[in-house]
């Protein structure tokens, strides 16, 4: 969707459904000639997010929507940061941090560390796949796992991937040793014509034994990631992403592919929306008054406002 001036698009933003409860919205922009003019850029993005939370609570069905932004913009904080911080501790959101890694499957791979030959990878079977829903719901929020449909049944995406426009499909690639599965690779892959910036060929890796020293998981990610790579090689991906969230994720990442950007993941439920467009829209007036030198019509500091029904959480 886009918000035009004149003759051209001033604004603009996407929906795009990510997982059969879950839409992720992305490409959340303004015209470079309006970000010059201070006043104009806040005015135009007012509108623009009340128009996305208005299409996101009328038009679009799912429980969930999702957003995966650049930590380092000045806006993450402001917009969704504070936002966060306002909720009950209980609130249904989840708020993480991490970095993006690009792996390219034409590039020679990294050597393999020694000790990471003693997993042998492969795709799950279906009662592996059930095993597997089961650990991720004890180490993942409740939110998350139904976000992402991680639940048994549907954590391998079949029944959702031949209705979904972008074609989605998700692989478990489980590493395992003499004791039985230690990790997994959650690979996921979409169509081109609606793979969103790449995030559709996405990998997320996750330890899954308790006894697993925290000093094996670097092996264990490095057999998972080289799997993972040949996997998207067989069918002709030229890239893909993983989502690190931890310093031996990142290392095993950094050795094969080359870091994007330090990143924030906000899932939420939407009957959050009303509370966070009203936060939004304040914020913004707030802002728009300060640039213009305006006297404010609200004494609530702009970076945490007060909102109905909203207290101090984490």
């Amino acid at each position: 969707m886009s918000i035009s001036s004149k003759t051209r698009a001033a604004g603009t933003f996407a929906t795009s459904r990510l997982y059969p409860s879950t839409w992720l919205l992305h490409s959340l922009g303004v015209d470079k000639d309006a970000r010059r003019r201070h006043g104009a850029v806040l005015d135009l993005a007012r509108e623009l997010y009340a128009a996305l939370l208005r299409l996101l609570a009328r038009e679009i069905d799912g429980r969930f929507f999702a957003l995966f932004v650049q930590k380092d913009k000045r806006w993450t904080d402001l917009l969704y940061g504070g936002f966060v911080r306002s909720l009950p501790p209980d609130a249904p959101s989840v708020y993480d941090e991490y970095a993006l890694y690009k792996c390219r499957t034409a590039s020679d791979p990294a050597p393999l560390p020694a000790d990471a030959g003693r997993f042998r990878v492969s795709e799950a079977t279906e009662a592996e796949r059930s095993w597997i829903a089961e650990r991720l719901a004890e180490r993942l929020p409740p939110l998350e796992v139904e976000a992402y449909a991680y639940g048994p049944g549907e954590i391998d995406l079949r029944s959702f991937s031949p209705a979904d426009p972008a074609g989605l499909v998700r692989r478990l690639l489980v590493a395992r040793d003499e004791s039985g599965i230690a990790g997994v690779a959650v690979q996921e892959s979409g169509s081109e014509g609606v793979n969103v910036f790449g995030l559709l060929n996405s990998c997320r890796l996750f330890a899954l034994r308790p006894g697993l020293a925290r000093a094996g998981h670097g092996p264990l990610y490095s057999a998972l990631l080289a799997a993972t790579r040949e996997s998207y090689r067989a069918r002709d991906v030229q890239e893909f992403i993983v989502f690190a969230t931890d310093e031996q994720m990142r290392s095993t990442a950094g050795r094969d592919g080359c870091l994007i950007s330090e990143g924030v993941r906000w899932v939420a439920a939407r009957e959050l929306l009303p509370a966070w467009a009203a936060y939004v829209d304040e914020v913004l007036e707030a802002r728009t008054q300060e640039v213009r030198g305006e006297p404010s019509g609200r004494e609530a500091d702009p970076g945490r406002p007060r909102t109905e029904g909203s207290r101090d959480g984490h």
